[in-house]
Parts: C-alpha cells; structure tokens; sequence
C-alpha cells in the first residue's frame, strides 16, 4: 500500500477547516470557507479559508470548483483551475464568481470548492526540429473514407490533413523505412523492436507507421511474418510490389471518388484543411483531392494554413462549429 504524503497545514483562523474528502475513494479534498460572506451577481468574490498549506518539493495542488455550485448556482472559480506552487505558504484564497442572476450568500464551514493535489517530476526542454505525430496531431482519412463507402451514416464530415494520394505522398517514403526495417532483418524483428525499446528515432517511428498502414490498407495477410504484414516493396531490390501497392490503392479515397462521388455529394459539409508544412507532404494529396472534388463538381470547403501536421488543435475552432451548424439545420 502507497504511504500518503505528509502535508504540512496552518489554521490561521478560528474558522479554519482541515480539507477533507467525504468518501475515501474520493480524489479532491473539500475546501471551506472561513467567513460568511455574500457573491454579488456577475461579480468576482476572493473567499477566506482561513488555511495555509506548505506543499513538499515536486508537488502541486490544483484548486478545482464544485460541480454542486456550478450547476445549481451558477457558481465556480475564475481562474480555474487555481495553481498552488511548493513554497507558497500564504492563505488560501477562493476567487468564486457568480454567473447567476441573483447574490448568494456563503456562510463560515460551507463548501466552496476541492484541492487535488499531484505529484510532479522536474523536466528538461530539448528544442528540435521536429515532432513524431501523436495521437493529438491531425488526421481524417476516415471521415472522407466512411463517407464515401456508408453515406447513409454520414451528414457532414471534416478532414483535417487525411492521408490520400497514396502515389504522391507514400510511394516515394517506401524506400526509407525499408531500410530502416532491414537493419532489423525482418518486419517481426523490427516490431518486436520498437515494442521493447524506450523511445523511438523519428526514422524508427516513421517505419512503424508505414507497417500500420500495411496492416490497415493490405487485408492480405502473409505466412512469412507473425504479424501478418508485409510491406509493397521488396526489401532487398527496393522495387515496388505492384500487386501489394494496388491494395492500398484501393482505399485512397482520391481513387475512389469517380466510383462514389454521388456519396459525398450527399453531404451537407465536406470540410478539408491541411498544413503547408506537413512533415508526411499530405498537402500535395489535399490539393490533388481538391481539385479532383471541383472538377466532378461537389461543393466542399477546402483551406490551407500556415503549418504542419502536428499541433494543430485550434484548426478544430474552426471545423467543429461548421460541424454544428450543418447538424441542426
């Protein structure tokens, strides 16, 4: 069983109560106040707790409002959530505002909002080039491929950097991760790799994503690797397979749409954007895309920004509103 953290606290008020959880599955630590005292309407209140906490080195607290107030006052913090950093020992004060149409009063012992503390690691910034791609870097193949096969389940679709123009954009990358897998001796050896190392080379991880889209694009598993993959190139001649390559052509959607262009002419939005930067070059897929969508003529929005294909979470400020709106009209 983890030994809890000591926490050193300081009652600097008659009205000072110790933070407390209610159940001990809980996470926050209820904070209350030590005052009684009224939260206009529309304003912001700093409420005494009448407590000072001294937090031990690589430990933070974070001051989090109570759903309860929130909810059924309207009631929550202004800067939420509110840091505490190790060596601040002054008093702990709530700075809660009242969204509400009418004043509230908050009386000595109610409770007014939650600490959850966490504990943290020093950290080193090393500045590169480049990021690998994560899960929150961009992505919408499957919009516009489900789209194009399932209509019917689809209304409107955004895309923000999906992979397409498989010959423009993947052919030519090939080369680089098979070598990269050769020096393993195989596919299996490779991922058996990556499973086992601690970080991956940007080179490393790049071939690890082309052996995904293998696995994703070629449904034609074969018997020379335990995981089934194999790649559209001959590892040794570096000559493409052309049989494998026609495979994950098959779901480039800029090969699909003569096929099921009246599927996204259905649509009431279809919403594509793309990074002039993108480390993969799948702006040259999206302006193929582009131009193959005017050409047989369905309506779309396409924009191209200043960026990459990481990072690029505020690209979402402009997609999911569109989204919205085309799903209640």
């Amino acid at each position: 069983m983890n030994k809890n953290i000591e926490i050193e606290i300081q009652l600097i008020s008659p009205n000072g109560k110790i933070p407390s959880q209610k159940y001990d599955s809980d996470i926050g630590y209820d904070i209350s106040a030590a005052v009684d005292i009224t939260l206009k309407s529309n304003e912001v209140t700093l409420v005494n707790t009448g407590i000072a906490i001294n937090l031990p080195e690589n430990c933070a607290g974070f001051v989090l409002p109570r759903s309860g107030l929130s909810t059924k006052h309207k009631i929550t913090l202004i800067n939420s959530p509110g840091l505490i950093d190790p060596g601040y020992t002054g008093e702990l004060l709530v700075p809660l505002i009242n969204h509400g149409d009418k004043d509230y009063d908050i009386e000595v012992g109610d409770r007014i909002a939650q600490l959850v503390l966490i504990n943290t690691n020093k950290v080193d910034f090393k500045l590169v080039d480049s990021l690998p791609e994560t899960d929150r870097s961009s992505g919408g193949f499957g919009s516009i491929y489900n789209a194009l096969i399932a209509p019917d389940a689809w209304h409107a679709i955004a895309s923000h950097s999906g992979d397409v123009g498989f010959d423009t954009v993947y052919r030519n990358d090939l080369h680089a991760a098979a070598t990269q897998i050769s020096q393993h001796g195989s596919i299996d050896n490779f991922i058996t790799h990556t499973r086992e190392t601690t970080k991956l080379s940007s080179d490393e991880f790049y071939a690890l994503m082309i052996c995904a889209m293998a696995a994703s694009y070629d449904s034609t598993t074969t018997q020379d690797s335990k995981f089934g993959i194999r790649l559209p190139i001959d590892m040794h001649s570096g000559e493409i397979e052309s049989e494998v390559w026609q495979n994950w052509l098959s779901y480039d959607p800029l090969n699909l749409l003569e096929t099921y262009k009246d599927c996204l002419k259905s649509l009431d939005l279809c919403f594509i954007d793309c990074g002039n930067k993108d480390q993969y070059n799948l702006h040259f897929g999206s302006r193929l895309l582009h131009q193959k969508l005017t050409s047989l003529g369905i309506e779309h929005n396409y924009e191209e920004f200043s960026g990459t294909h990481s990072g690029i979470e505020d690209r979402l400020d402009i997609s999911m509103p569109m989204l919205a709106n085309s799903l209640q009209n």
